[in-house]
């Protein structure tokens, strides 16, 4: 699990340990990174962020359909990307994501097994095809 801080000066990796207190500050913009919904992610989820217990179900079962569902204090969205398997066949990349006023949680999966799992982080990974300084400029505090 990643936790990032977005700043004027750019994207820090903070510890777990400190993102109670990142998020009691309404000035920052925290983006929390789960590679995978495992006990510490459900635990992240539903304790520190209070989701409702659906969308943290939701976050560790694979979801057939894309979603939307508003909170009072967030929006809780799931999408899928398409991705070319062997023999032109179609698998749908799973990223979970809630939005709130001073945070964005992504969670990925769970992962297919027939696509490697760098795949399915490429969205998020520094070293994929979001590449942090393309990610500097397209993210607003505002």
């Amino acid at each position: 699990m990643d936790v990032r801080l977005v700043t004027d000066g750019g994207i820090e990796d903070r510890p777990i340990e400190e993102l109670p207190e990142l998020l009691g500050d309404a000035g920052n913009l925290v983006w929390v990174d789960i590679p995978s919904c495992d006990k510490e992610a459900v635990r992240v989820l539903a304790e520190v962020f209070c989701f409702h217990p659906m969308a943290v179900r939701a976050c560790f079962e694979r979801n057939r359909v894309p979603k939307v569902h508003a909170y009072p204090d967030h929006v809780f969205v799931i999408l899928h990307a398409p991705e070319r398997g062997r023999r032109g066949h179609v698998h749908y990349i799973e990223l979970d994501r809630f939005v709130g006023r001073n945070y964005l949680v992504t969670v990925h999966g769970p992962i297919n097994p027939a696509v490697e799992p760098e795949v399915a982080l490429r969205e998020t990974s520094s070293t994929g095809s979001a590449s942090w300084p393309t990610a500097r400029g397209s993210i607003s505090r505002g």
